[in-house]
């Protein structure tokens, strides 16, 4: 399973201090509600896939982060890229080759690559989503399924 960029951010997030979900601007669309959610999903794949693409893009947006908050960050993204995830090299040509390349960029070509392969994308994108069920590849969109937070 690989979560997109937006939902491996809520997840390292969540992990950090899921009160900080709502207060952090790459991550405010989101409730602690959907931090379960996702943290649930982790636990029950098996194996969580990454490319070095969205590892890229989780240490850019997690930069973001005021200290010691973003050290912290960084400290967990380093345990969780070494201990937790499965990094999956797709070189850039490969990538810049698949079909949502010219429409979605670089990490997202990365992800359809891996589609491909047949890894199950869950992604809150759903520009992602579209282009990946719409060439018959296996994704969630996690906004059709997103759990409502308590009122």
């Amino acid at each position: 399973v690989l979560l997109d960029t937006n939902l491996a951010l809520l997840l390292l997030v969540g992990l950090l201090d899921r009160d900080l979900i709502g207060r952090f601007k790459r991550t405010d669309a989101f409730e602690p509600v959907d931090f379960d959610a996702v943290a649930q999903l982790a636990t029950h794949a098996g194996s969580l896939v990454i490319t070095p693409h969205v590892a890229a893009e989780l240490s850019n947006l997690g930069g973001y982060l005021r200290e010691p908050r973003r050290r912290q960050f960084f400290e967990l993204l380093r345990h969780w890229l070494t201990e937790v995830v499965v990094e999956t090299a797709v070189p850039s040509a490969e990538a810049s080759a698949q079909t949502l390349f010219l429409r979605l960029g670089l990490t997202d070509a990365s992800i359809e690559s891996l589609a491909r392969q047949g890894v199950l994308v869950i992604t809150a994108d759903f520009d992602l989503a579209m282009g990946l069920l719409s060439g018959g590849l296996d994704a969630i969109n996690y906004n059709h399924w997103r759990p409502q937070a308590p009122r």
